[in-house]
């Protein structure tokens, strides 16, 4: 009886091992790491070594046989193009350089999606023009930018007032580009300071004010919006009435109100000199007492620093009426400030609330025109007077008076 043979052992692959399909190879290399078999196929692929580490032998052999049938069809694939086909593929190829003409398609394919049929080289000059120039952090521009306002004879008062409006602005993004803020940084930034809308509108427009400059300063692109430019402003519902003091009521004010603190309120209301700027940067100086006027102009301070002293800038000549007169005079001064608070509301409103007053937010202003306009009977004079327009004294002060009343005005003395 005849022993049955043995069966062979297949013998063990030879590594590396090659894999074919057509023309195509793919080799795969075995090494042992950290006591690990791993499996490495290597393959040629748009004129690059490809690789990929796959540990069991089984799953190696297999997924390379996949990798030669895959590389054999793409090679029948070419062979079918034809000659200028061939010839425009070499041509892209040598465009795209070291991306491949797959990676470049895809590239293009994404790009024209999302630019929603605006030509690549549109969006391309778009973005040169808003990033080319020098850029500046935003802590930096805010402090060129209120450097710079002191040579352009802005108030002292203003320049403040900005300063706090911009620093809430400067510790949230000060570190940041300032071409990196969008409007949907500055809104937000707008929306959770929260305040009354009249707050919220002079932080809007000081930092409108800010991104201009820097569009001017080059730090921005130039004729372009700029992204603060493009927040809208909040809405302020407006009194559609004034509200002025009567003659009986200044008078409580004034006998309330503390010595340093009085000649402001009797200024404000018996010459119409705005209650907070204007008041602020008032000096005895200009007090033309021969004349019996107040040169309300263009003066210099401590620092021989121009500063207007009205709010639009213009010179103006306002009277000494002789019950204002009355009321300064054992308080005025050779020089100096009428008012030494650089935020007087607060004493106007103590005085106000220690007199039994409601207080009227520019009440005093507002008295002075009313009963200006009703003594005079001349829009233009008032206009010249307040420095508003004729047309604002007429919708605001006309016959909002009797003139009897304005002669009571008038005559309150202390």
């Amino acid at each position: 009886m005849n022993p049955k043979p043995r069966k062979r052992k297949p013998e063990p692959p030879t590594w590396p091992l090659e894999v074919r399909s057509g023309s195509s190879v793919v080799k795969i290399y075995r090494a042992t790491i950290g006591g690990v078999v791993r499996h490495q196929l290597r393959w040629f692929e748009a004129g690059e070594v490809k690789r990929q580490t796959i540990t069991d032998e089984g799953k190696a052999i297999l997924a390379a046989r996949e990798k030669a049938e895959k590389l054999d069809a793409g090679e029948h694939a070419t062979l079918l193009l034809s000659a200028l086909e061939a010839e425009e593929y070499r041509h892209w190829k040598e465009i795209c350089g070291d991306v491949s003409v797959s990676a470049a398609i895809n590239e293009w394919a994404r790009a024209t999606k999302a630019l929603s049929g605006i030509p690549i080289s549109d969006a391309v000059a778009y973005y040169n023009a808003r990033h080319k120039g020098q850029d500046i952090v935003l802590s930096q521009a805010i402090a060129e930018f209120l450097v710079g306002l002191q040579g352009r004879g802005v108030s002292v008062v203003y320049r403040q007032r900005l300063s706090d409006r911009l620093e809430h602005l400067r510790e949230a993004y000060g570190s940041k580009s300032i071409r990196s803020i969008t409007e949907q940084d500055l809104r937000a930034f707008i929306e959770a300071m929260g305040g009354a809308p009249r707050t919220r509108k002079n932080v809007r427009d000081g930092i409108v004010t800010l991104w201009r400059w820097a569009r001017d300063q080059g730090y921005l692109p130039r004729d372009i919006q700029t992204e603060a430019e493009r927040l809208p402003a909040p809405k302020i519902r407006r009194k559609t009435t004034i509200e002025i003091f009567s003659p009986e009521e200044i008078k409580k004010i004034l006998m309330a109100a503390p010595g340093h603190v009085r000649p402001a309120i009797a200024i404000c209301a018996f010459a119409g000199v705005r209650s907070q700027g204007e008041i602020t940067r008032l000096r005895w100086e200009h007090f033309r007492w021969e004349q019996g006027v107040i040169d309300v102009a263009t003066i210099s301070d401590e620092d021989g620093e121009a500063e207007a002293v009205s709010k639009t800038g213009d010179r103006r000549i306002v009277p000494i009426h002789p019950n204002l007169a009355a009321w300064l005079a054992d308080k005025k001064e050779a020089c100096g400030p009428v008012i030494k608070l650089a935020v007087p509301d607060r004493a106007y409103r103590r005085a106000a609330r220690d007199a039994g007053v409601p207080w009227r937010h520019n009440g005093l202003r507002h008295s002075y025109g009313s009963y200006r306009v009703a003594q005079t009977k001349s829009i233009d004079q008032t206009s010249l007077e307040m420095g508003n327009s004729p047309a604002m004294i007429k919708k605001h002060y006309l016959e909002a008076v009797h003139e009897d009343k304005a002669k009571e005005w008038f005559s309150v003395v202390p």
